[in-house]
């Protein structure tokens, strides 16, 4: 269930599942309905953790659960190199393999574009980026600088 919600929300990097599996996108709003249980547990679920979960339940053959096609797609939406080196353990498909290393890429342009300390030099890294989420970060970036 919680990588069938990664799949459909590529955005959403953590869920959070009542003792009954309902999912939620904030803690409060589990925490709220847990409260109306017996067993008021409350799990914080990462996208990281669910795609680990694929390959824990197929014996680290992820594919008899997702296609290299779905493989991908999670982890085009992971948020962090750590996620992406996680999802790529014992992964076979070579194409997954390339999906994963041109996310570690962008993501390291991504942190690339925040570290820079000018509006001139966060122009300069985004001249012919073409990923929107550079592009954003990068965006994000410049209205900090003028903030300051």
């Amino acid at each position: 269930m919680s990588k069938d919600i990664f799949n459909k929300h590529k955005g959403l990097d953590v869920i959070y599942k009542a003792s009954d599996g309902t999912a939620f996108y904030t803690e409060n709003n589990a925490k709220n309905h847990a409260n109306k249980l017996k067993n008021k547990a409350v799990e914080k679920v990462t996208r990281a953790e669910a795609m680990k979960g694929v390959k824990e339940e197929t014996g680290g053959d992820s594919d008899m659960k997702l296609s290299a096609e779905q493989r991908i797609e999670v982890i085009q939406g992971l948020k962090t190199v750590k996620d992406v080196e996680e999802a790529l353990k014992g992964e076979k498909a070579s194409t997954v393999k390339a999906a994963g290393k041109a996310r570690i890429e962008e993501l390291g342009r991504v942190d690339k574009v925040n570290s820079l300390e000018t509006i001139e030099a966060v122009n300069e890294a985004l001249e012919n980026e073409k990923s929107e989420e550079v592009l954003a970060a990068g965006k994000a970036k410049i209205e900090q600088l003028n903030q300051a």
